[in-house]
């Protein structure tokens, strides 16, 4: 039988920004965005990780509103990255 640790197992208290470095770092890119979309404060970096979330789970709607779905998730990983590094 298979057991899959959890990733921060025996670590003691880890903040959501170091999980979602930790993610973003190992390429779970869509985990890490998942955690950091939901904070409240993401100041200028919250339309592109907002409306690059939904690109990623919702792309045809995307695209008949006009969005280059490329370029907006592209937008939001650097976003992403730029938040939490």
């Amino acid at each position: 039988m298979v057991v899959k640790l959890n990733l921060w197992y025996n670590k003691g208290m880890v903040s959501k920004k170091q999980q979602a470095k930790e993610l973003y770092e190992s390429g779970q890119k869509t985990k890490a965005l998942a955690i950091v979309k939901k904070w409240p404060n993401l100041g200028l970096y919250r339309d592109d990780i907002l409306r690059g979330s939904d690109c990623i789970n919702n792309p045809r709607f995307y695209e008949q509103l006009g969005y280059n779905i490329d370029d907006c998730v592209a937008k939001c990983y650097k976003s992403l990255e730029l938040l939490i590094f």
